[in-house]
This record gives C-alpha cells, sequence and structure tokens, in this order.
C-alpha cells in the first residue's frame, strides 16, 4: 500500500457556546483536514486544529507546511513501514506540532487499515475510564461558578480555570 496523493480540505463546526481564554473567544472550530489517499484506494484521515495565539500554528501555516514538506515527504512511501514514516515526517519540518499530527493520525489510521486492526488496539488497546479535565471559560464570576458547579455535577474532578481578560 503506497502513498499516491494527500488532500487538504476545511472543517468549521460552530460552538454551541463561545469558548474563551485570555487570548481569545472561539465561536466556532475550523480544522485543516489531511487525507492520505493510497494504490489500494484505502484513506487515512487527519485533524489538524489551527492555534496561532498558543502554537504559532494558524491555518495557513499548517496547510504551507503541508504542501511544502509533509506532502513532499509523504507521496510514495508505502505505509507499511510506520516507524519510518514518522521518523520521516518529524524531521521533514521543524515545530509545526499541528500539522504533524494531522498527518501522523492518517498514517495510523492507515497501518490500522493494511494490517484490519483499529488504531485503539494499536495504541494499546481500550480502557473503561479515562481520567481528565474541563476548562472553564472566561465569563463573569456567577457565570464561571455555575460553569464549575456543572462541571463536578457531571463528574469532573479537575477544573481548569481561565481568569483574565
Amino acid at each position: 500500500m503506497k502513498i499516491t496523493e494527500v488532500k487538504l480540505g476545511i472543517l468549521s463546526v460552530p460552538l454551541r457556546v463561545p469558548f474563551k481564554t485570555a487570548l481569545r473567544t472561539v465561536n466556532s472550530v475550523e480544522d485543516v483536514i489531511i487525507e492520505i489517499h493510497t494504490d489500494t484506494g484505502a484513506v487515512g484521515y487527519g485533524e489538524a486544529p489551527p492555534t496561532g495565539v498558543i502554537t504559532g500554528d494558524t491555518t495557513g501555516a499548517i496547510i504551507g507546511a503541508m504542501k511544502d514538506h509533509i506532502i513532499k515527504t509523504l507521496v510514495g512511501r508505502d505505509i507499511d513501514n510506520l516507524e519510518d514514516n514518522l521518523k520521516a515526517l518529524n524531521g521533514c519540518i521543524v515545530k509545526n506540532t499541528s500539522a504533524k499530527a494531522a498527518a501522523d493520525m492518517a498514517l495510523w489510521d492507515l497501518y490500522g487499515q493494511l494490517y484490519k486492526i483499529p488504531v485503539y488496539k494499536l495504541l494499546g488497546g481500550s480502557r473503561n475510564n479515562l481520567v481528565t479535565d474541563i476548562t472553564i471559560s472566561v465569563n463573569d464570576p456567577e457565570e464561571m461558578a455555575r460553569d464549575a458547579i456543572n462541571a463536578v455535577k457531571r463528574g469532573y474532578d479537575t477544573l481548569k480555570i481561565k481568569v483574565g481578560a
């Protein structure tokens, strides 16, 4: 299974409520989607969130890194050698973590398809529980308190509280 083509697109999903931090307010998520196509017709998918104010990875930077470096590195490679593909991906450009993460996801997707093994099994199998946290957006203190109380009621025991404006 060889990589023959890589396509890019944008996925825009509106949020039900704005997500606010001291740096920005987000009303929708607009991610770069990567599709890695192979000579067998299999397609691997990955997603890159632009977070310019945090990592510097803007939509334009992600697309540029993919077009100028990542796509050129991956086209023609055999999916069977995941470790070499990931090394080549990580070595083709410094930083650009969102772009590389999206391609990484798509490579794992294709590797799982090649061997008919779900990616979660390739990564160690399923788990019965997962410890995570929730971020409370910057709002007026009363609304933040309500959001925190609701999060605890939903089972979260670790809250990340955004402060500042």
